[in-house]
């Protein structure tokens, strides 16, 4: 039994050593990888110079979608380096696109002001109170003119 046991601690012993006279204990060479950029986004009203929480964030090339934060700000992580057409858009402002360059294992700042535009309709959805089994909702889109014609009801 002991024989077994100091041929075993040996044997384990002969293994650590081998591995540690390694030179490259790296599994994936880092060189070759890929190096990704980073954008981060402020979005501002330009009247007032105040952050725009929830405007959307649009990367058209790489289909990905961001929310700004409470104070208007948004971090889009692991871009590949190149061109991207950059869309901004929130409800009451007018939508705005930008051309950007990404650069490997940089961080672009981009400040984007969005111009507030009046809306020009307002869609009501109404959920009936009471169940009535062929009609589930109705929506109807009244235009600025209809609510001035009639303001108290529309």
């Amino acid at each position: 039994m002991k024989k077994i046991i100091i041929f075993t601690c040996l044997f384990w012993l002969h293994s650590v050593f081998l591995y540690a006279e390694q030179s490259d204990t790296t599994l994936v060479k880092t060189d070759t990888l890929p190096k990704y950029g980073t954008l981060k986004v402020e979005v501002l009203d330009s009247e007032i110079n105040e952050p725009l929480p929830g405007a959307k964030i649009i990367l058209q090339e790489m289909c990905n979608t961001s929310y700004t934060d409470i104070e208007g700000q948004c971090t889009i992580n692991n871009i590949v380096p190149g061109k991207y057409k950059l869309f901004t858009r929130m409800l009451g402002y007018k939508s705005k696109s930008k051309k950007i360059y990404i650069t490997d294992t940089c961080t672009i700042k981009v400040t984007i002001k969005l111009k507030a535009t009046p809306l020009e309709g307002v869609v009501i959805v109404d959920y009936p109170s009471m169940v009535q089994p062929d009609k589930t909702s109705s929506v109807h889109v009244y235009t600025a003119e209809e609510i001035k014609r009639y303001p108290s009801k529309p």
